[in-house]
């Protein structure tokens, strides 16, 4: 119907016209829309501030790869299906040093790192969106985000944070501890790993750290700019 309209306008202006607008209709190529899931945890509210860490864990069409591995992660390092800082430290240690080892995490686990504030919602949002703005190939995407104990009252809030960090398609939705999965504790770790690491100076969790970053070409690990949180500079800010 659409195409019929646009032909029977043009041929006012002549033949070629109207040849030249179905050949580019009939030519275009519709590009496969890329679906990215985002599992998000944080760490460090208790510093009072003094430092908080956003992770997340992105991925696409591996999404259930991914679920698999991390159980079985979990369950070859005796963390078992219980949040960072419930588990016993080595069991803990060995389930992140096997994370960091195993390239099927490359470009999948991302971090957020933010000092002297406690505008954690402004954190969280921004460290999602800067996520998957790295992780996104083209602007035809869509993301699922699933955000730790999210209540339902701040979906729209969060929703609207990122989408000025240029998210555009997104779906947000809390995650209660009943429906806590092997890749929100995934995210769970990671920043737990780094608050750690860089607020507790554990050395064998900074050594763990320092390891993940080196290894920065297999796995993604990077950063070191500095953000702003409305307006004032955040100092610090780094995402692997």
């Amino acid at each position: 119907m659409n195409q019929q309209y646009h032909a029977i306008v043009l041929r006012t202006l002549g033949r070629w016209h109207t040849v030249q607008l179905l050949r580019s209709h009939h030519g275009k190529q519709k590009t496969s829309m890329q679906k990215l899931y985002a599992y998000v945890d944080e760490s460090g509210q208790e510093t009072g501030g003094a430092i908080f860490v956003v992770s997340v864990a992105i991925m696409e069409t591996d999404r259930d790869s991914l679920l698999t591995r991390c159980g079985s992660i979990e369950s070859d390092s005796k963390k078992g299906a219980i949040k960072w800082h419930r588990a016993r430290r080595e069991d803990r240690l060995e389930y992140i040093r096997q994370i960091v080892e195993d390239k099927q995490f490359k470009g999948v686990l991302f971090y957020s790192l933010f000092r002297e504030t406690k505008d954690y919602d402004a954190c969280i949002a921004m460290g999602i969106a800067r996520a998957i703005n790295r992780k996104k190939a083209s602007a035809n995407y869509k993301a699922s985000i699933y955000i730790d104990a999210l209540p339902k009252s701040k979906i729209t809030q969060y929703g609207g944070e990122m989408r000025k960090s240029g998210v555009k398609s997104l779906k947000v939705r809390g995650v209660t501890s009943d429906e806590n999965n092997a890749l929100i504790r995934l995210a769970d770790a990671v920043a737990g790993l780094v608050r750690d690491a860089l607020g507790e100076r554990d050395a064998e969790a900074k050594a763990l750290y320092t390891l993940a970053k080196k290894k920065k070409a297999q796995y993604g690990f990077q950063g070191g700019e500095d953000v702003k949180i409305k307006g004032r500079v955040v100092k610090r800010a780094s995402e692997t």
